[in-house]
């Protein structure tokens, strides 16, 4: 178990001791392994499984105040220790445990007080307002989004330290903006060396973006290892979001959870998407784009549709939808060139804008003379 897991238990546990009785509704289906695994002190934990029915036949012994001769048990005014976990929504039940809430509590998400709430996104704001400040709204922008799990949170909650020399460098410790910074430029390095935050760096960047960099050694080389990490793994991210994988890739040292590659595709937008990081951008990705001949690898025109990356493939994508239309395809491409005149290798490189601007005003015609094709051609060579 990990921090955020302790705090629901914790929570769980104040309302057995004040309430005794706890009906703990999870409709997500978020803490199915926390409730299996549940465990505490005097207390009976009973869960969904087989139905309303047999779950009431297993409760309501437990609610019974009267002996079988018709005495009061001993200790009857005093509430069993009980939890029981229904992993559906509350309505949806039609209030099928109605006497158990009403003899007790009933805890879920948006239950009123807080200390009832069991959505997911609070509780890790919590915790992470606790242990790392800076760092909270972005972990809960990755929850509201879906992209982390419990057991992602209990494992970053574990590894997150107070980075107190990132802070003092960088003035934040969210890992988005340190990143972009660091990848960015060495106007730093200095002060890093002085506070010695290359291990803390080294773990931030680990635990929130799932790049491993060397935590001593030469921080240029740290930076390399970032930007590779950062844009093959936004490369293989968008090719897998596209349902094709990069198999040259596959044993890369890149991200390798969803939540991950998610940070990491958001990073390295904002990073092109940046007036004052944009020539930074441009030469790390030349440079990986070299060291790893991104050129020479296997992707399908399919994969790389939505990739701005690289800048070729730019190219592979223009020779691509050229060849489409000396074809004779149309709508499709038409598409594409319309999205892709706008994207980042396109406004860097004018002539990419003016290819796909040519491509888009030709594509859709229903017949292309022989002139025309003659011309494309020409256009195309000499590009």
């Amino acid at each position: 178990m990990g921090k955020v897991t302790d705090e629901l238990i914790g929570l769980i546990a104040k309302q057995v001791d004040d309430h005794g009785i706890v009906v703990w509704y999870d409709p997500e289906t978020v803490y199915g392994e926390v409730a299996e695994g549940l465990s505490l002190p005097e207390t009976t934990v009973l869960r969904y499984a087989d139905g309303f029915f047999e779950l009431r036949h297993r409760i309501d012994p437990l609610l019974e105040f009267v002996e079988e001769d018709g005495r009061l048990r001993a200790h009857a005014e005093v509430a069993p220790r009980l939890v029981v976990y229904v992993p559906r929504d509350r309505p949806e039940t039609h209030y099928a445990l109605v006497e158990a809430e009403a003899a007790g509590v009933v805890m879920e998400p948006g239950a009123n007080p807080w200390q009832r709430n069991t959505r997911l996104k609070v509780l890790a704001e919590r915790v992470f307002k606790r242990i790392s400040p800076d760092r909270a709204p972005e972990i809960v922008r990755k929850v509201e989004q879906g992209t982390v799990s419990l057991a992602e949170l209990d494992w970053l909650s574990d590894q997150t330290g107070e980075l107190g020399a990132v802070k003092l460098v960088f003035g934040t410790t969210v890992a988005r903006d340190v990143a972009t910074v660091f990848a960015s430029s060495d106007e730093r390095d200095a002060a890093i060396e002085e506070k010695k935050a290359l291990p803390e760096l080294a773990d931030l960047f680990r635990t929130d973006l799932g790049v491993e960099v060397k935590p001593k050694g030469p921080i240029g080389d740290a930076r390399r290892t970032l930007c590779r990490g950062l844009l093959l793994g936004e490369l293989a991210a968008r090719c897998e979001a596209a349902g094709s994988e990069v198999a040259e890739l596959a044993t890369a040292a890149i991200p390798q959870s969803r939540s991950h590659r998610q940070e990491v595709m958001g990073l390295c937008e904002t990073w092109r998407n940046r007036a004052d990081l944009r020539d930074a951008y441009v030469a790390a990705a030349e440079a990986i784009e070299e060291e790893a001949n991104v050129a020479g690898l296997d992707l399908t025109a399919k994969a790389i549709a939505e990739v701005e990356t690289f800048a070729s493939i730019e190219t592979r994508l223009l020779g691509h939808a050229e060849e489409q239309l000396l074809a004779g395809a149309a709508a499709d491409g038409l598409t594409l060139a319309r999205r892709r005149k706008q994207s980042f290798w396109a406004t860097v490189e004018l002539t990419n804008q003016l290819r796909w601007s040519l491509l888009e005003r030709r594509w859709g015609m229903e017949t292309l003379g022989n002139g025309r094709l003659l011309f494309l051609w020409n256009f195309r060579v000499r590009c």
